[in-house]
């Protein structure tokens, strides 16, 4: 692509392991051992940080050096919808990294921050080389409120990525068309954004005045729909909405599939702060109204509406000795049958006071579809 050794930084974290690094491996003292290299810190010698443990907490620092160092006018991220779970984990260890930056007042500049997607379902059709067609979204990420960004390549540009990509002969031996697919007329970018909450307003946070207000509250998550597996086991595993209402001390999160709540389906959320010293909590809902908690996450209340499931999450479970309420958190939800997930909503930003940074930047280029 025209860089040098010196401008290209590899991490050495473990492949097929990053969501895990985000989830369950997350300090020191608890390291993912890579399936692959059957250790638990990076063999090798071009890593940013020889010897880097697989945790994510390492991942997240050594991001967040290499920003404050390069200094970034521009951040491309993997889409937080893409369905590879390194892809979107790595979305979620950047976004971390950017929003510490921002609340220690570490970034000297603010960068662009796009998302670049890769997998999601039979995309990008046909898998052909075409270098003079455009790449388009997949028809259900359309659903998404944001517009793409096109940014148009030269016939000198499409060459060099032609070749770049087959360079990567591991890939192009089992997916030469696939990869090559991409190859066309321009790039395709999402603009990220952090969502603020609206305030229920007033003293009144009783039962009857939330249901009012979920019938007219903006959503904060839209998911695509009828994309995923959940398709086959009808509307009520197919995740469409999110929205937020925030109280005096708690933040309450209404998850709305497409079809009626299923019988079948558990609906889980995962929710995190953004303080030195994360605090992540799950709740869910599923069959028989069976609920299950994390540890921190006892205080937390769940009940089914006429429109879907509502969470109530006390911010008292993220508070510190530093700060006694988050300024902004961090969640995902998942639909479930039995074990395996059915749909994921992306990982979205809850910014709880208008003073909170946007720590995205949107307008990379001003040609959108």
């Amino acid at each position: 692509m025209g860089l040098g050794p010196e401008n290209v930084t590899f991490l050495g974290y473990p492949d097929g392991g990053i969501a895990k690094l985000w989830g369950e491996f997350w300090t020191y003292d608890n390291l993912l051992s890579s399936r692959y290299t059957k250790t638990e810190r990076s063999p090798y010698f071009n890593s940013f940080m020889p010897g880097a443990p697989y945790c994510g907490l390492s991942a997240v620092n050594n991001i967040a050096t290499i920003i404050k160092k390069t200094k970034p006018s521009h951040i491309l991220v993997p889409h937080p919808n893409d369905t590879h779970s390194d892809h979107w984990g790595t979305f979620a260890l950047v976004t971390y990294a950017l929003h510490r930056l921002t609340g220690e007042d570490q970034l000297t500049t603010t960068p662009t921050t796009v998302a670049y997607l890769v997998h999601r379902g039979d995309w990008p059709l046909p898998r052909l080389y075409r270098p003079k067609w455009p790449l388009d979204p997949p028809p259900k990420m359309l659903q998404l409120p944001e517009r793409w960004l096109y940014h148009p390549m030269s016939d000198q540009d499409i060459a060099q990525k032609r070749l770049a990509i087959l360079s990567y002969k591991s890939q192009v031996l089992f997916m030469r068309m696939y990869m090559l697919s991409f190859v066309r007329n321009n790039e395709l970018f999402f603009p990220l954004r952090s969502q603020l909450v609206a305030k229920l307003g007033d003293e009144d946070e009783s039962v009857i005045k939330r249901d009012h207000l979920w019938k007219t509250a903006a959503d904060v998550i839209v998911d695509p729909t009828d994309d995923t597996i959940s398709r086959r086991l009808g509307p009520g595993a197919d995740l469409k909405e999110a929205a937020a209402l925030l109280g005096r001390d708690t933040l309450y999160i209404l998850v709305k599939p497409k079809g009626r709540i299923s019988p079948r389906i558990r609906y889980n959320i995962d929710i995190c702060n953004f303080a030195s010293h994360r605090t992540m909590v799950s709740l869910s809902m599923g069959p028989k109204n069976i609920v299950r908690k994390s540890a921190k996450a006892t205080p937390a209340q769940i009940r089914h509406t006429t429109d879907g499931i509502e969470f109530a999450i006390p911010l008292l479970i993220f508070s510190s000795s530093v700060r006694a309420s988050p300024g902004s958190v961090f969640f995902s939800v998942q639909s479930r049958l039995g074990n395996t997930v059915v749909d994921r909503t992306a990982w979205t930003v809850l910014r709880l006071s208008a003073d909170e940074p946007e720590i995205f930047r949107a307008n990379l280029y001003e040609t959108h579809r």
